[in-house]
């Protein structure tokens, strides 16, 4: 299988970011930047977990592996600003402030601000 590029999958990255704001199964490689090779494979493994599973996820997951490490450092930022989610510390926000962040967004927002 070839190597996929961020332009390819960013689409379906995005709708599972817009589900799970802090990455779901995959926040260690997509949320925290654990992206080795192991931590993916943790991450997939996880997503397939009997108890709670998340198939997208798993899928996601597969579709990391095959990418570079720089890749994975990089897509959370693309998706961020497809997403247009604000940005704290260098990497899209997660789950501790969405509620400040959905207000913010919604008040810059209603001003005609603009995340790009």
């Amino acid at each position: 299988m070839s190597k996929p590029t961020i332009p390819e999958v960013l689409e379906r990255f995005a709708a599972y970011q817009r589900k799970e704001l802090a990455w779901g199964c995959l926040h260690i490689v997509l949320d925290d930047g654990n992206v080795d090779n192991a931590s993916v494979a943790f991450c997939i493994k996880y997503a397939e977990r009997s108890e709670d599973p998340d198939p997208e996820a798993a899928k996601l997951g597969r579709i990391l592996a095959r990418m570079s490490k720089s890749q994975r450092l990089r897509l959370p930022r693309k998706v961020a600003e497809f997403n247009r989610v604000p940005m704290r510390y260098g990497r899209p926000s997660g789950t501790s402030t969405v509620t400040e962040i959905d207000e913010e967004t919604v008040q810059l927002r209603a001003r005609g601000c603009n995340w790009s």
